[in-house]
């Protein structure tokens, strides 16, 4: 499988993977220029382990249309997406199709995604990001000012007061998040481990397909700050080393207990844990939890939401370690 991108859009996208300074230089304009301080009423940052069902609860609140957020059509430019709106509204609305993970969610220009890492990315420096790992960093006064900046322009472009983001990376800063953003929710995403530890191992390996056989959508998926799967992967630097290798179900294992046993402390008011089962089966009492707006509820597209999960057979002593955490997860 390869990337459906054009010749002509890999040639514009390339380069603009090689200056991404060109990405703060639109942001310094825009905040200058544009920039108006824009109040927003609620922030919601989205994040877990990967496959834990983030993206189905980011596009279930985003179908309320109360909510900002980044969306395809902001690429590449997404930190100036007021300057980049002047030439994206030109791009017609896509129809639906399949993401590259095929895993049933459709997607089109004006679908909400993970792109809000590139904030950090260039904002950092890159400077938690190393050849093997991703690392838990702290963000300074200065920072967390651009990054309120950002969220308002954001906002300012999609005329709403509500930011929403789907950024699984924020576990390496949620702490800081949670601190610096205190009227805003975090939401922890997990799932079953062992249906998320099985869709780990399957997106892993369906990523390393995909970008062995297109070198420009690893360097795509590289530019977005996506590192969760294929030639791209990175494990976080709390992570310990596993006993097993990528092949095996007990390496994600191993992996899912480390993450959530260690994002366990990280919980605070504002810092919220949302089992991806308990979701599906009563989203309207969670998302009542989270938003707290019945205006909000009552146009949100219930009809998006579906259970995944499988019955999966297995036995191992990780298993047991990964569900007694599952278990404590559940009772927050």
């Amino acid at each position: 499988m390869k990337s459906n991108f054009s010749r002509l859009e890999k040639i514009f996208l390339g380069i603009i993977f090689k200056i991404s300074f060109l990405n703060r230089v639109l942001f310094d304009i825009e905040k200058v220029f544009i920039h108006k301080k824009t109040p927003i009423n609620q922030s919601i940052f989205i994040c877990g382990l990967p496959r834990s069902g983030t993206s189905i609860l980011l596009n279930t609140i985003y179908s309320s249309k109360a909510f900002a957020s980044n969306t395809y059509r902001n690429m590449p430019f997404i930190l100036s997406p007021n300057i980049w709106s002047f030439f994206s509204k030109y791009l017609k609305k896509s129809s639906y199709s399949e993401r590259a993970h095929k895993d049933g969610v459709k997607i089109n220009t004006d679908s909400p995604e993970a792109f809000e890492e590139v904030f950090w990315k260039i904002m950092l420096r890159e400077k938690y990001i190393k050849q093997d790992i991703i690392c838990e960093h702290k963000l300074n006064s200065e920072i967390i000012e651009e990054f309120k900046t950002f969220k308002e322009l954001v906002c300012q472009s999609k005329n709403k007061n509500n930011y929403i983001s789907k950024n699984n990376n924020n576990i390496l800063r949620i702490g800081e998040i949670g601190n610096n953003f205190k009227d805003s929710k975090c939401i922890i995403m997990f799932r079953d481990p062992l249906n998320q530890s099985s869709s780990l191992r399957k997106q892993y390996f369906n990523f390393k397909k995909i970008h062995n056989e297109d070198i420009f959508f690893a360097n795509y998926m590289s530019f977005l700050g996506h590192f969760e799967f294929g030639m791209n992967y990175k494990e976080y630097n709390f992570e310990t080393k596993k006993k097993s290798d990528k092949e095996d179900l007990d390496y994600w294992l191993e992996k899912w207990y480390q993450v959530y046993d260690y994002l366990l402390t990280k919980k605070k008011d504002n810092i919220i844990f949302l089992g991806y089962e308990n979701f599906c089966e009563k989203p309207k009492y969670y998302l009542n939890k989270i938003i707290n707006n019945e205006e909000i509820l009552t146009n949100i597209d219930f009809n998006i939401i579906q259970n995944n999960n499988l019955e999966i057979a297995h036995e191992s002593e990780i298993k047991n370690k990964a569900y007694k955490v599952y278990e404590e997860l559940n009772k927050l």
